[in-house]
């Protein structure tokens, strides 16, 4: 017998779609083949191994299941699943003794089972090696994924350090303008003060020389005062000093004609 499974041609989101298991019994000289069509609800099966001593038929499906089946396929078809990988089952494999089968899967785990004498499976204790087996495919697609985030890196690097850059002259250049506008208000401020301390000192020269000024005019109207006070004071004194002297003069001219009225009347 041959085992062929194939993949839908489509798959409407809105119906349920299976995948076929066919069994080639026989093929004439005419092209005439004797086949069976065996439909999987629900579930993909990806890969085919044969165990002809046992009569199994172990097929791994996209989910990570693996579905064993006996042949001819009469019975046994409907079984569950054994549930072993994390992603779809890559290959599968029998060993020469069809004691044992093999799993690889997509989540990069292996397994290994156990085939009893009545054709049914164990399933092993797990145990996680150092390394994983992994396609070629997906060491080419690792190592692009790997260069094309090395290419990311660099581009961020680089950008990074020009941006650094143009931050560093961004700030070197306001810094520039800030010690520039810094100094500028400095000399402007040292500019003003000057002018202010000028405009002091000519206010205090100017201050020094109106006091200056209006001392000397006081001196000179208090020296001009003094004087016409002095002279007018002498001039009282001399009009006193005269006015005494005629009197004196009146008072002896007085006392002479009295005496000489007091003689005559005495005489008569």
């Amino acid at each position: 017998c041959v085992w062929v499974v194939g993949t839908p041609a489509s798959r409407d989101n809105d119906s349920k779609w299976r995948v076929k298991l066919r069994e080639i019994e026989s093929v004439n000289m005419h092209g005439d083949t004797v086949a069976n069509d065996y439909e999987f609800p629900e579930l993909h099966i990806t890969t085919l191994a044969l165990a002809s001593q046992h009569r199994l038929l172990f097929g791994g499906a996209a989910d990570g299941s693996i579905k064993l089946m006996t042949f001819p396929l009469q019975g046994g078809i409907h079984d569950p699943p054994i549930l072993a990988h994390a992603g779809a089952v890559n290959k599968i494999a029998v060993s020469h003794d069809e004691n044992l089968f093999f799993s690889a899967g997509q989540d990069g785990s292996f397994y290994m089972f156990d085939v009893k004498e009545d054709g049914r499976t164990a399933k092993r204790e797990t145990v996680y090696a150092d390394e994983i087996l992994i396609s070629r495919g997906d060491l080419d697609e690792k190592a692009a994924t790997t260069a094309a985030l090395h290419h990311m890196v660099q581009e961020l690097v680089h950008d990074m350090e020009y941006n650094e850059k143009r931050r560093g002259t961004q700030h070197d250049e306001r810094v520039k303008e800030q010690t520039n506008a810094f100094q500028e208000d400095v000399e402007k401020q040292a500019q003003q003060f000057a002018a202010v301390w000028n405009a002091k000192l000519d206010q205090e020269r100017e201050f020094a020389e109106i006091k200056r000024e209006k001392a000397e005019e006081h001196s000179s109207a208090c020296s001009s005062a003094e004087q016409k006070h002095q002279k007018r004071l002498q001039e009282l004194e001399d009009l006193c000093k005269n006015k005494r002297i005629m009197m004196e003069r009146q008072k002896v001219d007085f006392e002479i004609e009295r005496k000489e009225r007091a003689e005559e009347v005495e005489r008569e």
